[in-house]
C-alpha cells in the first residue's frame, strides 16, 4: 500500500510537471524563468558555507550531475557549442528556434519542445533514434520537467520506446532523486523485454542515494548481481560509497572504497571518490586518515593524482579540527595559493572556520572587514558564526606560529588587499564596529567588541543570525571568564520555553533562543571558569541555573532528547557543578554532589581533576582516599557487572545458535 502511495504521487507530480510545462508554453516566459532558475542557483552556490554541523553538503561540492554514463547517454557536454539536432526535428521546429537555440549558451529546451510540440506532425514517422537523439542533447537540470511531454507525443505519435529512451528518462528522475519513478520506468523496461545493464541499474541506485536510502542501494547492487551484470560501473559503486557517507555508515563505504580499488583497472577510484572518503574521514575527526588518503591518491604508483581545490578546502578542514595539525592546515592554504586556486567565498570561510578553531582572532578580524567591503561577498552566517568562534578561543598575547613567519606574509599578501579601511569604503549600514586597532590587546576588548557586533548585526542585519551564531556570542564571556557580561547576554538572548509571558513575543526577536542543554552547559562553564575569583557571585548563579536546568528537564525540550544526550547532559552539569564548588572552596558539597550521583555516572579522575588539585592544594588525604576509594569501587563494580552479563549474554548468543543448526 505505501509503495503504491508513492507512486500515485509520483504520477500526480509528473502530470504537474506537464500542466506547468504547458502552462510555461503559453505564457511565452521560458527565457526570463530560465534567468531567475540561474541567478537562484547561483545564490545557492555562493551561500553553502562548509559548516561543521553540515558538513555532508560538502559531498554536493564534488558530485556531478550526468557522471560517466553522460559521455555514454548523451554524447556532449552541457555547455557544447556545436548543436547538432536531428533532421526532422530541425524541419518541425522551425528555423528560427533552431537559430535561438544554437547560438544560446544556455539554450532553454522547453522552446524546443514547444514547438515540436506544437507542430500537428509532433513525432510521427520519426525513427526512435532521433527522439532519443533529441532526448540526450537536454541536460539533466531541464529533462525532468519536459519528459512527460516527449511521452506523450510519442504515445499519441506510435513510435516506441527504445532501451535508450527509457534509461534517458530513468537518469532525469534519479538526478531529481525520486527513486518511484525510476522503479516504475524500470518495470516498464522489464515489461518491454528489453534487459537492464549496468548504466540501468546505476539510475536506480542513483535515486536512492539521492534520498539516503542506503538499504535500497545495496539490495539493487545485489538484484545486479543475481542478474548476471558483470561488476558495477564506477558511476555507480561511487553514488553507493557517496551514499553511505550522507548515512554516516562508514565502514561500508570504507568497504567499497577498498572493492574499488582491488575490483579491476577501470574501477580504480578517481579524485572525486577520494574527495568523499577526505570528508568521511575528516566527519569522523580521523584526522591521521586523511592524511593517509591524500598521500595515497597523491603518490599512488598508477595514476597518481592531482589534488583540486575541494581537496585541499577538506585537508584544511580536516586538520583545523585537531590541535596536533593546525600547523599543517597552514601549509595546506599556502599550497591553495601556490596552485593559483581563486579565492572563493568557501575558501575565505573555509580560512575564517580555521581562524575560529585556532583563535587567531586578528586575522579573522581582518578577513571579515574585507568581506564587508562589497555586497557581492558580504559575510553570510556561518562567516559570522566563525569569527565568534574566533573570539571565544582568543587567548590575549598569544603570536601565531604560522602568521608571525614568512608564510604568515604569503598568506596575509594573498588573502587580504588591505588591513584598514578607507573613508571611501566604510560604509555604517554593512562594515560592523571593530575596533580601529588591529590587534586587540585584552580579553575586555574581545568582549566589547563581540558585543557591538552582534548589536551591529541584530539592528542592520537580523535575517544572518541564528542559533548557533547566539550559543557562540554566550560562549565568548563564558570561556573569557567574565560571568556578569555571561549573565546579561544569558538573559538578554534567551528564553525559557515554558514561560507563558514572553515565549510568543521572544521567538521573534533575532538572535533570541530558546534555553536548551548548550546553554545551560556554556552557563555552568562560565561558573566554573570564574568561581576561584568571585565564589560568592558564582555560587548564587551556579545555585540558580541548578534550579532552573531542574525546570527544563521537566520540559518537552528535555524529555524529547534520546536517552543518550540526556544522559550525557546530565552528565555535563554535574561534572561542571563539581568544578565550580571545588574552585569556590565548597569541598564538602563537591563531595556530597560526587557520592550522590556516584551510581548515576562512570567518574574517572579526570573528570573531577580541579577537586583533586583542590585537595592536594589544602593536602586534605582523608577526602583524596575516599575520592579514590568511591571512583575505584564504581568502575570494580562496572568491571564486574559487564563481566556477568558478558558471560549470560554469550550463554543466549551460544544457545540460539545451537537451536538454529538442528
Amino acid at each position: 500500500m505505501e509503495e503504491k502511495r508513492q507512486l500515485d504521487e509520483s504520477i500526480k507530480q509528473i502530470q504537474a510537471y506537464t500542466e506547468a510545462l504547458r502552462k510555461h508554453m503559453w505564457q511565452q516566459k521560458d527565457k526570463e524563468s530560465q534567468k531567475k532558475v540561474a541567478r537562484s542557483e547561483g545564490l545557492s552556490e555562493l551561500n553553502t558555507p562548509l559548516d561543521e554541523s553540515d558538513v555532508d553538503k560538502f559531498a554536493e561540492l564534488v558530485e556531478k550531475s550526468e557522471e560517466e554514463n553522460g559521455a555514454r547517454l548523451s554524447g556532449r557536454g552541457l555547455f557544447e557549442k556545436q548543436l547538432s539536432l536531428p533532421g526532422p526535428v530541425l524541419e518541425r521546429i522551425g528555423d528560427t528556434n533552431a537559430v535561438i537555440l544554437m547560438a544560446s549558451e544556455e539554450p532553454n529546451w522547453g522552446t524546443v519542445i514547444k514547438a515540436l510540440y506544437d507542430n500537428p506532425r509532433q513525432v510521427r514517422d520519426m525513427n526512435v533514434k532521433d527522439v532519443d537523439h533529441l532526448i540526450s542533447m537536454i541536460p539533466l537540470s531541464q529533462r525532468a520537467e519536459l519528459m512527460p511531454v516527449v511521452h506523450e507525443m510519442m504515445h499519441e505519435s506510435g513510435v516506441e520506446p527504445s532501451k535508450l529512451t527509457l534509461d534517458l528518462t530513468m537518469a532525469a528522475y534519479a538526478d531529481r532523486g525520486m527513486p518511484v519513478v525510476v522503479d516504475s520506468f524500470m518495470e516498464e523496461l522489464r515489461a518491454r523485454g528489453f534487459k537492464p545493464d549496468d548504466y540501468t541499474f546505476g539510475h536506480v541506485i542513483k535515486a536512492y542515494s539521492k534520498v539516503r536510502d542506503l538499504k535500497a542501494c545495496v539490495r539493487t547492487l545485489k538484484q545486479m548481481q543475481r542478474e548476471g551484470v558483470e561488476q558495477p560501473s564506477k558511476s555507480v559503486t561511487t553514488n553507493l560509497l557517496q551514499t553511505c557517507i550522507m548515512v554516516g555508515d562508514f565502514k561500508q563505504a570504507e568497504e567499497i572504497f577498498s572493492m574499488m580499488k582491488y575490483l579491476s583497472a577501470e574501477t580504480q577510484p578517481d579524485r572525486r571518490v577520494y574527495n568523499s572518503m577526505l570528508l568521511a574521514a575528516a566527519k569522523q575527526h580521523n584526522v591521521d586518515r586523511v592524511l593517509d588518503l591524500y598521500r595515497e591518491m597523491t603518490t599512488r604508483p598508477i595514476d597518481p593524482l592531482e589534488p583540486d581545490m575541494e581537496t585541499l578546502l577538506t585537508l584544511i578542514y580536516a586538520c583545523a579540527r585537531d590541535k596536533k595539525t593546525h600547523l599543517q592546515a597552514w601549509q595546506y592554504v599556502l599550497e591553495l595559493q601556490e596552485r593559483k586556486f581563486p579565492v572563493t567565498r568557501k575558501l575565505i570561510n573555509t580560512l575564517l572556520y580555521l581562524c575560529g578553531t585556532t583563535g587567531e582572532l586578528s586575522f579573522a578580524r581582518a578577513l571579515f572587514r574585507q568581506l564587508c567591503l562589497h555586497e557581492s561577498s558580504y559575510p553570510d552566517s556561518y562567516a559570522i558564526n566563525c569569527l565568534f568562534k574566533a573570539y571565544v578561543n582568543y587567548k590575549p598575547g598569544f603570536f601565531s606560529p604560522v602568521l608571525t613567519t614568512a608564510l604568515g606574509n604569503q598568506i596575509r599578501s594573498t588573502f587580504l588587499m588591505s588591513t584598514s579601511v578607507t573613508d571611501e569604503a566604510y560604509d555604517p549600514h554593512k562594515m560592523p564596529p571593530f575596533l580601529s586597532i588591529p590587534m586587540l590587546r585584552n580579553t575586555q576588548q574581545a568582549i566589547w567588541e563581540s558585543r557591538a557586533i552582534f548589536a551591529f548585526f541584530k539592528e542592520n542585519h537580523p535575517h544572518l543570525l541564528n542559533e548557533k551564531i547566539t550559543l557562540n556570542y554566550l560562549a565568548v564571556p563564558a570561556h573569557l571568564a567574565d560571568l556578569n557580561e555571561f549573565k546579561a547576554r544569558y538573559e538578554e538572548q534567551t528564553y525559557f520555553e515554558d514561560s507563558a509571558t514572553n515565549t510568543v513575543t521572544a521567538k521573534s526577536m533575532p538572535g533570541v533562543m530558546s534555553r536548551n542543554h548548550y546553554v545551560y552547559d556554556l552557563a555552568i562553564r562560565a561558573c566554573a571558569n570564574v568561581s576561584s575569583t568571585d565564589p560568592q557571585n558564582t555560587l548564587e548563579f551556579a545555585s540558580q541555573m541548578w534550579a532552573n536546568r531542574g525546570k527544563w528537564r521537566k520540559t518537552p525540550n528535555f524529555t524529547s532528547m534520546s536517552k543518550q544526550d540526556r544522559f550525557q547532559s546530565d552528565f555535563l552539569f554535574a561534572r561542571g557543578m563539581i568544578t565550580t564548588l571545588a574552585n569556590a572552596g565548597e569541598i564538602n558539597d563537591a563531595i556530597d554532589l560526587l557520592k550522590s550521583s556516584i551510581k548515576q555516572f562512570g567518574w574517572k579522575h579526570h573528570h573531577i581533576q580541579p577537586l583533586i588539585n583542590k585537595l592536594i592544594q589544602l593536602d586534605d588525604t582523608a577526602s583524596l582516599s575516599t575520592i579514590r576509594r568511591l571512583i575505584k569501587q564504581k568502575w570494580s563494580q562496572h568491571e564486574e557487572s559487564t563481566r556477568e552479563f558478558t558471560t549470560v549474554q554469550g550463554d543466549k548468543d551460544y544457545n540460539k545458535l545451537m537451536k538454529k543448526s538442528l
